[in-house]
């Protein structure tokens, strides 16, 4: 019934509900940090500026900033290794450290690193093993 069902809503938005005799009806729904009639409009990026992580190419040292402190609870990091043709990349960590694991015995999750991790993909960025 949206008169306007025509209309592409842009950036992850999607036409809202028809409702007779309401003028803001089947108008574009937009998500946070997008606005515009047809949300074409980014205002925000979706994601803030990680306080660490890039691609290295060579070899380096990885360091979280403020170890073994954790100033930021929900800090992550992102690092792409690449490593040079016909060489392999290498981790070796050094020092490491999880916050406790979660003591809540009703949870699913009793004994778990909920709040921290580490992972390691050698296929993909969204894929591991």
């Amino acid at each position: 019934k949206c008169p306007n069902r025509g209309q592409v809503c842009e950036n992850g938005g999607y036409l809202g509900p028809y409702r007779e005799g309401d003028e803001s009806s089947c108008a574009c729904v937009c998500p946070p940090h997008s606005a515009g009639d047809r949300c074409q409009n980014i205002v925000k990026s979706y994601y803030d500026e990680p306080p660490c992580g890039g691609n290295i190419t060579e070899e380096t040292t990885i360091e979280t900033p403020g170890f073994p402190e954790r100033s930021e609870p929900e800090m992550s990091c992102s690092w792409i290794i690449t490593a040079p043709r016909r060489k392999e990349v290498e981790v070796e960590f050094e020092e490491f450290s999880f916050r406790e694991r979660l003591q809540q015995q009703s949870s699913s999750f009793y004994g778990r690193c909920v709040h921290e991790r580490v992972e390691i993909r050698n296929t993909d960025y969204y894929n591991g093993n």
